[in-house]
């Protein structure tokens, strides 16, 4: 019967591999950066249309003061209000 002669193997070989992959990765179904991404994202984008929408009230504040129907008194006041200080 023939026989393969051995083959140098040179490294930890595929389970060492795996395993260190795992012991790098940290246990599973924690937090990673990819799985945090999605929520991340949501947040942003959240606090972009919350800014624009009192980008947006400013303006109409602003054109209200322009137009006369605000007083400055009532404009700082609805300002300070929109702003929460």
């Amino acid at each position: 019967m023939l026989r393969r002669p051995p083959v140098a193997r040179h490294g930890p070989g595929l389970l060492g591999t795996a395993a260190r992959a795992c012991a790098v990765a940290g246990p599973t179904g924690g937090p990673t950066p990819w799985t945090d991404r999605g929520r991340h994202d949501d947040a942003q984008r959240e606090a972009a249309r919350q800014a624009v929408r009192e980008h947006q009230r400013l303006g109409e504040l602003a054109d209200l003061r322009a137009a006369g129907v605000l007083t400055a008194t009532e404009f700082a006041a609805a300002k300070a209000r929109l702003l929460g200080s």
